[in-house]
């Protein structure tokens, strides 16, 4: 079977497959001036492009047209193959570009030591249009269908056809625009909206001897998009750590009302099923020479699972559920922002989880949430998207960089009939050893709530899940260093630890050493 090459291939594949399927980067005021742009828009981004021209009055036809793209990393290549795109000036000082509503895009990939892998993509459209106006160095353009899809019609290895199964994508009610500017490279910035978009993976494994079927499906309802970036003249964007010195960037916000996903997996000895859906969410993704920024959210979600592996279905829901993540990229001597956030926001457990955990049903069964929020600064000793760098520090187990500040802006912990809450200020010496051994100083303040903590530990206790002498031990240092706030079981602590390594609880000194 052929190994996934790598994230470079796969980049640039997407990006071929968005070109073929939405037709829509460089566009320009007339036929010639679109093609021309067409061409330098790819040329810029690292392809070798030809096709057959053909004129006739306001109508240039392009048929054959080719698309290829060595990796020089690792001597692969791929090549995606169109049958025909029509632009025609439509006497307005604008362009209309169209295609068959049904056409097959080759796809063609080659690596060193392994068979080539040819794949036919079945290209479908529904009252397709899509005009283009302006001037050739800044262009808008819109476009709209009632639906747009890709599928997969075929699949050889090494020109032996491979029965893989059924793989496809449809967008349904879409609408967009853009604009695309020329500069010293090209900006684009652009729209996209639909009423929904649905996929269906039906694949066995193509090993010859092997068992095996993934059976997924899913779909999302209410999309709006934005996205852009920059991709600078004559970069090679195969050297992303280059590309991004020179200018390179790229963003897109993904945002739907809801959302499911069916999946299924079986073979001689094992089956597995999931499902899952959401009442909506968002995807924010950013990335220039500066930085990296990565968020996902989910709301209304439900998750259930089962399989010959497992011991009995698990059922499970939350209110929401997200993921975020920003922080530099370049080697910089001045230190840079980071965060990091993760929400879980009432997790409801199955039954049967609790019976496990709880067999006395001794503890509330009640959502649990954990929220947690990290900000700070540091900086980068190498760029972490140069490959080069990033492997020689794997080799001799090096340090990328350093942090200098750590905020804990939020913690909360929530369940079982208690809470707990925090909050800290963290600076980092990198230039003294800590008091307490190896390692940066490590000094600043903290505040902690607790609420129902000391409940819980004699709750427990008494279920014997922890020994009474140490859920005892427990309850007393919370009791003594945390000062009450609305109750004897609602405690709360200050927290200092100086640069010199004295720490003190509630301005009580505490003996570390």
């Amino acid at each position: 079977m052929t190994k996934p090459h790598n994230w470079n291939v796969l980049r640039r594949t997407s990006a071929a497959a968005t070109l073929a399927v939405f037709a829509s980067p460089g566009l320009a005021l007339t036929p010639d001036e679109l093609w021309t742009q067409l061409e330098d828009y790819l040329t810029s981004a690292g392809y070798e492009v030809s096709a057959d021209e053909q004129s006739s009055g306001d109508t240039l036809t392009l048929s054959n047209i080719v698309l290829k793209m060595e990796m020089d990393e690792d001597e692969t290549s791929f090549t995606v193959t169109i049958p025909e795109y029509i632009l025609t000036g439509q006497g307005d000082g604008t362009v209309l570009f169209d295609m068959a509503p049904s056409q097959t895009i080759d796809v063609r990939v080659e690596a060193p030591d392994e068979d080539p892998v040819d794949l036919e993509l079945l290209q479908t459209t529904e009252n397709f249009s899509l005009v283009a106006s302006g001037t050739p160095e800044d262009i808008d353009y819109t476009f709209a269908a009632d639906s747009a899809g890709v599928s997969l019609a075929n699949l050889q290895r090494g020109g032996e056809p491979v029965d893989l199964g059924t793989i496809e994508l449809t967008l349904n009610g879409l609408t967009g625009t853009a604009t695309i500017a020329q500069d010293d490279g090209y900006t684009v910035e652009q729209r996209l909206d639909a009423e929904g978009l649905s996929y269906n993976v039906d694949i066995a494994n193509p090993e010859p001897d092997s068992s095996g079927t993934i059976k997924m499906s899913g779909s999302l309802e209410g999309i709006s998009s934005t996205g852009g970036g920059h991709v600078p003249e004559g970069v090679d964007i195969s050297d992303m750590a280059a590309a991004m010195e020179a200018g390179y960037s790229a963003n897109a916000t993904l945002n739907y009302s809801g959302g499911q996903t069916d999946l299924a997996y079986s073979d001689a000895e094992s089956s597995f099923d999931y499902r899952s859906s959401s009442d909506g969410g968002s995807f924010v993704f950013t990335i220039d020479a500066a930085r990296l920024v990565y968020q996902i959210l989910a709301s209304g979600v439900s998750m259930s699972a089962s399989g010959s592996e497992m011991p009995f279905p698990v059922d499970v829901s939350a209110n929401e559920l997200g993921l975020q993540l920003a922080m530099p990229l370049s080697e910089t001597e001045e230190p840079q922002d980071f965060g990091l956030s993760l929400t879980v926001n009432e997790l409801a457990l199955p039954d049967q989880i609790w019976a496990m955990a709880d067999p006395q049903n001794g503890l509330p069964h009640d959502p649990l949430t954990v929220e947690l929020a990290l900000s700070g600064t540091g900086r980068l000793f190498v760029d972490v998207t140069d490959e080069a760098a990033m492997e020689q520090l794997g080799e001799t187990g090096g340090t990328p960089g350093e942090i200098e500040t750590l905020k804990l802006d939020k913690l909360t912990v929530r369940g079982l009939g208690a809470e707990i809450g925090a909050t800290a200020d963290l600076d980092v010496d990198n230039e003294a050893t800590s008091p307490f051994g190896q390692g940066p100083n490590v000094f600043g303040t903290a505040n902690i709530r607790m609420t129902g903590v000391v409940g819980l530990l004699n709750t427990l206790s008494q279920m014997g899940l922890v020994p009474p002498a140490q859920a005892m031990m427990g309850a007393g240092m919370l009791s003594q260093l945390g000062k009450p706030v609305n109750g004897p079981d609602d405690l709360e602590a200050d927290i200092e630890l100086s640069e010199q390594g004295e720490l003190s609880v509630n301005g009580m000194p505490m003996p570390l050493r």
